[in-house]
């Protein structure tokens, strides 16, 4: 069974080179990032540990959060590790992505391709579902969930529903959210390439395009209550 506790050793793997120049006590010695570590570790086992606080900025009309405190940076990241080990979430490359499609452009083969976007990505995701699902498939521990919980509850975002832009996880849960979309997609009858990065979409298919994307619609594939945004759909 995969090691869900915050202790010591499972946070020091969760160390990464920004977090010297972001936080305070990692950077002198190792003894002295163990002693911080400690102390985090301590702060988030104690029995009253909630997320308590954190940032909002406005970019491009996109509000874009991060965690204030140190000890929340580490509870919300050493639970997005275990999600994506439980599940084995991994983030499409987007470097690959493009390789792919200049090798697909250069066969000689009639073909359409479809760049589909949604809209309001983040904001649309259904948190609740995927907290339920959590839940239900009960491989993420008691405790995890319950952070988990408190974090959703924070006021920042009770205007919304979704996933706050920002903070690691979201990238995480929002591909567990998307992951039946991807398959069901991948399995249309005319689609011979499918692939998505975070919120944009694309597929070549033999088929005719507007059938494709209709299909798509009318079978409900993407997950309410995700929309496409239609403006910025595209056929070639």
């Amino acid at each position: 069974m995969l090691n869900q506790s915050f202790n010591v050793s499972d946070l020091l793997r969760l160390i990464t080179f920004d977090d010297y120049k972001k936080y305070d006590g990692f950077g002198e010695n190792r003894i002295k990032t163990i002693d911080t570590l400690t102390e985090i570790s301590g702060k988030i086992n104690s029995d009253n540990y909630i997320v308590s606080s954190i940032n909002k900025i406005l970019n491009d009309s996109n509000e874009i959060f991060s965690l204030s405190n140190v000890e929340d940076d580490f509870a919300l990241r050493k639970i997005n590790d275990s999600i994506k080990r439980f599940y084995k979430v991994k983030q499409a490359d987007r470097n690959l992505i493009v390789n792919q499609i200049i090798i697909l452009l250069q066969e000689a083969v009639p073909m359409s391709i479809i760049k589909l976007d949604s809209k309001k990505f983040y904001e649309s995701i259904d948190r609740k579902w995927i907290l339920n699902k959590l839940k239900d498939d009960a491989l993420l521990s008691t405790r995890a969930i319950n952070i988990l919980e408190d974090f959703f509850e924070l006021s920042e975002f009770s205007l919304f529903t979704g996933l706050p832009r920002g903070i690691g996880i979201s990238a995480t849960l929002s591909e567990l959210y998307l992951r039946d979309f991807d398959r069901k997609v991948n399995r249309l009858d005319g689609v011979y390439y499918y692939a998505r990065y975070v919120d944009d979409i694309i597929l070549f298919t033999t088929k005719n395009p507007l059938e494709i994307i209709e299909e798509i619609k009318e079978k409900e594939l993407l997950r309410t209550p995700l929309l496409f945004n239609d403006k910025k759909n595209k056929i070639f």
